[in-house]
């Protein structure tokens, strides 16, 4: 019962600070963007490298990432020139040059992990500021609507899923992944997702073609599916059932928008191909 009690009290109070600052109070978000990249990130060298090694480079990934994020905010939010991008980059040049000289310059498989995570985690995050601002103005609904269908989407999978895939004959989806994960929490998912982008559509908060909306849902759906079995993935390769504990009862942030990570980049790339951002 105690656990049940900490589990909702922590997962309110995370819904509430992903949903207050995107509609009520801008100058938080980035702040907020940022603390949870370097959160995540941490998470997933901690799971990777371990504790004892990699502290310089480690340091380094992480400063760059956080760069590029305030780099590309100014750029969408105060119109600072694009070129000074580059320089966030810098710590990220000086990872070769501690590699080649430093004591554990032969450990190139924690290296490969270093680089995994800011293509994995890193990326989606800084590229935030492009879905948060249009025509120079700041506009969290998108984002939310986003959220929304990605916590939809895993509500759906969780229902149908516990109701219908967990019985013998029925059909796992990545069986060497996440033993419980089925086909019909794959449909459930989608359902729910496709049915929450239409009502997102009728309140307003999508403001695209229904077509869209739709395509929408679904894109996110089949990404939070993925991104939730490729974080699985990471943490079946290193041994752990978390990627960390910052969230009480839930685990670690990592675990909370791995779906995230893979289904709104995904959903972003659709709209910028149709020139709908």
């Amino acid at each position: 019962m105690r656990n049940f009690l900490v589990r909702t009290i922590a997962g309110a109070v995370f819904v509430a600070v992903v949903i207050v600052p995107l509609l009520y109070f801008k100058p938080a978000v980035p702040f907020i963007a940022g603390l949870s990249l370097v959160v995540m990130l941490r998470e997933f060298y901690a799971m990777n490298l371990g504790k004892g090694v990699f502290h310089i480079q480690r340091f380094l990934a992480v400063l760059s990432a956080v760069l590029v994020f305030a780099a590309f905010w100014c750029v969408r939010d105060f119109g600072m020139d694009v070129r000074f991008i580059a320089a966030a980059f810098l710590p990220l040049i000086l990872i070769p040059l501690v590699q080649v000289t430093g004591s554990e310059k032969f450990q190139l498989d924690y290296l490969a992990d270093l680089f995994a995570g800011l293509i994995y985690i890193a990326l989606p995050v800084c590229l935030l500021p492009l879905l948060l601002f249009h025509a120079g103005e700041f506009d969290g609904v998108l984002l939310l609507s986003f959220f929304i269908l990605v916590w939809s989407s895993d509500v759906g999978a969780y229902c149908l899923g516990t109701l219908l895939g967990q019985k013998p004959d029925s059909r796992k989806l990545a069986p060497e992944i996440s033993p419980k994960k089925s086909w019909w929490g794959v449909m459930g998912g989608v359902f729910l997702c496709i049915i929450a982008s239409i009502v997102l559509y009728y309140v307003g908060s999508l403001k695209f073609a229904p077509a869209h909306c739709v395509a929408v849902g679904l894109l996110i759906s089949i990404g939070s599916i993925v991104g939730d079995l490729f974080e699985s993935l990471w943490k079946r390769h290193c041994g752990v059932k978390d990627s960390g504990n910052f969230i009480p009862g839930h685990g670690g942030l990592l675990d909370r928008f791995d779906s995230s990570l893979v289904a709104m980049p995904l959903a972003a790339i659709y709209l910028y191909l149709f020139d709908l951002l």
